[in-house]
């Protein structure tokens, strides 16, 4: 059996008792002279190094050698390290591994935030997905967990405090909620022309608490593949909100209203900011944070380089001609307003560090919040009878089927275009920008062969009548 510290040809050491006091000495176990072994247990041996000596078990099991550290002399006893040593070798003679066994207890008592980083590491995620996460985490999950010094494995073998959790999350949120709004309704009354406050979110705190779980859900769930001797995932006992989808996309009266109330903006900027939300349909950040350099104004076409879903979603859509000319009058309001790097943007704003409209929202104006008008977009894009594959490609939504992996969205621009027009029409007409067209005559088709023999077998027994 190959010990370190012994020497091709050498002799072999001559086993020793190990026993407290000749793990001491320094005469009979000098530093430096590698391993010596228990004549009584096989495989036990302290192991002496430059500066310390080491208690270790070794096997060799289908021609490897398993190594089992015990501990450091000092800090463990002779005594205890023999039964440490015993029950390694009851281990490995059951076929299993005491190396693997610890790391996988040690991966079991990892707290929450390790967890969370390797989380993280697992895939790639967009900047604004992870700093959504990070927030979640350190408001709401993290604390959660140094309170009750949650572990790994307590985490799953506490799924009432998991249930729990949920629930509290929902009700703090609520509670925030209510609180800011009726502040906002307060502060509203006060004024002398009260505004048209949009009504508070409905079933507030909910999707919160639910994203928040889902987040612990991904984090614990990434740790099991890792450790699946972890229990089984905690967030099975949540007693999940449902699914509330939003129906808030403005119906066709409604719609004059807002673009009434956007054209009174007296900034510019954000009135091409929220036309640019509404007739492309992109998400609001996505929209914000647009460079001239990503507005093709020569060619018509928007390219958005990191939305929703990181650089792997990035996608290009036709601009329209009703947009275009909106654009183009807003970059030249710009260079007559912005100096430096703000001229970059396309909706700068002299507020914000970074240069550009961040958190755009004008409720107090009586708009609603700008990612309603994203569902404004696909709903009337219905109505203006454009197909569900073209919305779904405006739009940038994933397409379902593997179909769509073979759609060149470079070769299907112009359709695209055409849709894009044909959906900033039908707003057009509902902003009372252009007038609705005069029903055109209906042009008769020809007869087909069917019809005709159909004519013919019906009139002819009439025929005979006569």
């Amino acid at each position: 059996m190959p010990y370190e510290g012994r020497k091709e040809g050498a002799m072999p050491k001559p086993k020793i008792d190990i026993t407290e006091a000749v793990v001491h000495s320094r005469k009979l176990l000098p530093f430096s002279s590698g391993a010596h072994v228990d004549r009584n247990l096989p495989g036990f041996m302290v192991l002496c190094g430059r500066v310390s000596r080491t208690y270790a078990y070794q096997r060799e099991v289908n021609g490897k050698t398993i190594r089992v550290n015990l501990g450091q002399v000092g800090e463990i006893t002779a005594e205890n390290a023999r039964l440490e040593a015993l029950k390694a070798k009851k281990a490995i003679d059951a076929g299993q591994n005491p190396n693997v066994t610890r790391r996988i207890e040690s991966a079991k008592a990892i707290a929450l935030d390790e967890a969370y980083e390797l989380y993280k590491k697992s895939e790639k995620r967009s900047p604004k997905t992870l700093e959504l996460y990070d927030t979640m985490f350190r408001l709401y999950l993290k604390p959660w967990a140094e309170k009750y010094r949650h572990t790994l494995e307590s985490i799953g073998l506490d799924r009432p405090g998991v249930r729990k959790l949920h629930e509290d999350i929902t009700a703090v949120v609520k509670a925030k909620i209510e609180s800011e709004y009726k502040k906002r309704v307060e502060a509203n009354a006060k004024r002398r022309v009260p505004r048209e406050l949009n009504p508070m979110t409905p079933h507030p705190g909910e999707s919160t608490a639910n994203n928040c779980l889902l987040l612990l859900k991904g984090v614990y769930n990434r740790a099991r593949t890792e450790v699946p001797a972890l229990p089984e995932d905690p967030t099975k006992n949540v007693n999940w909100h449902d699914d509330h989808q939003r129906q808030n996309s403005l119906k066709p009266d409604d719609i004059r209203g807002w673009y009434k109330r956007v054209q009174a903006l007296t900034n510019p900027v954000k009135r091409t900011y929220w036309l640019a939300v509404l007739l492309t349909g992109a998400r609001r950040n996505s929209v914000a944070e647009a460079r001239w350099s990503d507005i093709n104004l020569e060619e018509a076409l928007w390219h958005f380089p990191n939305p929703k879903g990181g650089e792997e979603m990035r996608y290009t859509v036709p601009i329209s001609r009703y947009l275009l000319d909106r654009l183009k009058e807003l970059k030249e309001h710009n260079a007559n307003v912005f100096t430096g790097e703000r001229m970059e943007w396309a909706f700068p704003s002299d507020r914000s560090k970074c240069g550009h409209l961040t958190f755009p929202r004008n409720d107090k104006q009586g708009l609603p919040m700008s990612h309603s008008l994203r569902h404004t977009y696909r709903t009337h894009s219905l109505l203006a009878g454009v197909s569900d594959l073209h919305s779904h490609m405006l739009m940038n939504h994933r397409i379902e089927g593997v179909n769509a992996g073979y759609i060149s969205r470079h070769v299907a621009m112009p359709e695209l275009a055409e849709s894009q027009e044909k959906i900033t029409r039908h707003f057009l007409k509902l902003f009372g920008v252009i007038k609705d067209e005069a029903p055109s005559e209906v042009v008769k088709k020809p007869a087909t062969v069917f019809e005709l023999e159909l004519k013919r077998s019906m009139s002819g027994p009439r025929r005979k009548a006569q």
